[in-house]
């Protein structure tokens, strides 16, 4: 049975949607989406964990961003900060895509509250480098034309080059007009999105200090400068492994729930065998 708590923020009031018992794992979303995303992984992870899937500022049941100046990384990683301290313990963080780019700030603002963190292809573009980088180039062009959508108010191509970026060509094409026009009402806050994680303040330096034990999981088919991100976060941080999954694109968490759920459960339950052992070994000593 899934229940919805609300939790009030500076600059929203975030819906977040339990289920299960143990452990609790928070799970943020990409943009343009909302908690649902995460619905066909979390059903398959048999009630074994306090799954808690949080709808990002502006989605599902979540009010739109309100605070003071922009919205940051830094911002939302508040709210993975408030659900462990209403808790009164650690949680389990898994990001994907803008929700990956949180999850790694929060467990760098919030260090103490991450237990361990599983990001699938986060979009910290600040790490992109400079103009002339390949990668960065790409992104920067797919920012580019969204804002330039919203102040000509040619929004509906502006979110066709979006979608389509991220999930493969002709995908907006093939959608109905209903769903075009739900996707649309999103490109305010994608803007928001876009100018948050490139403009965070965080280096790989800060990234290296992260402790925690971390899953990278990326998609073959994914755009190369998403696919070099995870590379960059799998080399930066001391316990993170990468994992690239055959045939998948970027919404892999929605494609190929039973791959991530895999690749999830892995993580959790090497990390509580670690765990332990190392009480086994304290009580030995």
């Amino acid at each position: 049975m899934t229940n919805t708590t609300y939790i009030p923020t500076p600059g929203s009031t975030i819906a977040v949607h339990n289920s299960g018992r143990g452990e609790p794992v928070v799970f943020l979303h990409s943009s343009a989406s909302n908690a649902g995303q995460w619905r066909n992984v979390i059903d398959r992870m048999d009630h074994a964990f306090h799954c808690q899937a949080v709808d990002l500022p502006g989605y599902g049941a979540s009010t739109p961003w309100a605070g003071q100046g922009r919205r940051t990384l830094a911002a939302d990683a508040e709210i993975v900060a408030r659900i462990a301290r209403d808790l009164d313990r650690p949680v389990h963080l898994v990001g994907h895509s803008f929700g990956g780019a949180v999850a790694l700030a929060a467990t760098l603002e919030h260090t103490h509250t991450v237990a361990s963190l599983t990001v699938i292809e986060p979009v910290s573009f600040h790490l992109l480098g400079n103009a002339g980088d390949e990668n960065h180039d790409a992104v920067t062009q797919l920012r580019d034309t969204v804002f330039e959508g919203l102040c000509s108010g040619d929004r509906n191509r502006a979110m066709g080059c979006f979608i389509d970026y991220w999930n493969g060509t002709g995908t907006w094409a093939s959608l109905s007009h209903d769903r075009q026009e739900r996707f649309t009402k999103h490109l305010d806050r994608i803007v928001l999105e876009f100018t948050a994680a490139f403009e965070a303040p965080y280096t790989r330096s800060d990234y290296c200090s992260i402790q925690v034990s971390t899953t990278v999981i990326s998609g073959v088919l994914s755009p190369r400068p998403a696919r070099h991100l995870c590379s960059t976060f799998a080399e930066a941080l001391p316990q993170a492994w990468l994992h690239m999954v055959t045939g998948a694109g970027h919404m892999l968490p929605i494609t190929h729930p039973h791959e991530t759920v895999a690749l999830l459960r892995r993580h959790l339950t090497t990390l509580s065998a670690s765990r332990q052992q190392a009480s086994e070994r304290s009580q030995a000593a």
